[in-house]
């Protein structure tokens, strides 16, 4: 039987969607606020594939609060609020935190992270992890 890490059980568009989470958070590729994205035509082909697998990461980003849609022009990185939206996944427990919550190396386990900004630069975050079933 084949195990697949919770990174691999991650669909295309939340794969993208973390790729773009993590240059605007970052400003990489220029992704800064305010700055519009390339159309989804063009970043269908970069991530080779289709334009509503592009959507979907689109609306998740949305969603967190990070793009918002400028009707006639496409989608813009937002400002930065003082305090990133939560992302909230399942990730393998690193070793220090499997043996803090008293798990088995390996364990999925939810992940929340948060960055907090003072004047629009990253000055904190923070990492909880917990047990699976307390998501």
């Amino acid at each position: 039987m084949v195990t697949l890490t919770p990174r691999e059980r991650r669909t295309a568009g939340q794969r993208i969607a973390d790729d773009l989470r993590y240059k605007i958070l970052r400003g990489q590729d220029g992704l800064l606020p305010g700055v519009l994205l390339p159309s989804e035509s063009r970043m269908a082909e970069q991530y080779q594939v289709s334009r509503p697998t592009i959507r979907q990461a689109l609306a998740q980003l949305r969603e967190e609060g990070l793009l918002v849609t400028v009707t006639g022009q496409g989608s813009k990185v937002a400002q930065r609020p003082p305090v990133d939206p939560d992302v909230t996944d399942l990730d393998e427990a690193p070793t220090e935190v499997a043996c803090l919550l008293e798990l088995p190396p390996g364990t999925e386990v939810v992940r929340r992270r948060q960055i907090f900004y003072d004047a629009g630069q990253p000055v904190r975050l923070v990492l909880t992890y917990s047990r699976e079933q307390a998501a």
